[in-house]
């Protein structure tokens, strides 16, 4: 047993070194950004791209992507975002929510039939994570056109996801 209780130990301790870095890299992050020091910004944004971006991250990790404007880290943090967006946590349903009501605040004078950038790139995401490779699926096997109308399916409840969140904030897109 005491072996069991001391591996317990050193990964809760590693797990905090991990956490200590991430709260780090966030502060340089932040103060590059805000002492405009685009080489330190553009490699704590690179590691925490590398490191930290996961499904308990990414959507902390996108708006701290679109406070700082890094390109980088927001093409990352959203890609895990929409592989997991049906698995979020209502918290981050929450913030992701925001985030499209802040980048449609962001277009000036916006009509209904503007864009949201936010959501054209997530509706992107979606279709590109959840494509058909082989085309109509002429001459494929019965699995691979089980497996095609799986990834349909899963992608026609991400992008009602979206629309939902939409209807919810009122706006068009």
């Amino acid at each position: 047993e005491g072996g069991e209780g001391d591996l317990r130990a050193a990964k809760a301790a590693g797990q905090r070194r991990q956490q200590r870095r991430l709260n780090h890299l966030v502060k340089v992050l932040l103060c590059a950004n805000f002492f405009l020091c685009d080489g330190l910004k553009t490699l704590a944004a690179q590691q925490l791209a590398a490191h930290f971006v996961s499904p308990q991250t990414c959507v902390a990790l996108l708006s701290l992507s679109l406070a700082a404007h890094c390109d980088r880290l927001y093409d990352e943090a959203l890609l895990e975002c929409t592989r997991h967006l049906l698995d979020l946590p209502p918290e981050d349903c929450a913030v992701l929510k925001d985030l499209v009501r802040e980048s449609a605040a962001q277009v000036q004078a916006r009509q209904d039939v503007d864009t949201i950038e936010l959501v054209d790139d997530l509706r992107y995401l979606i279709s590109q994570l959840h494509h058909n490779p082989g085309g109509d699926g002429g001459g494929r096997d019965a699995a691979a056109g089980g497996q095609w109308e799986q990834q349909a399916r899963l992608a026609e409840k991400k992008h009602d996801f979206v629309e939902t969140l939409l209807q919810e904030l009122n706006l068009q897109a």
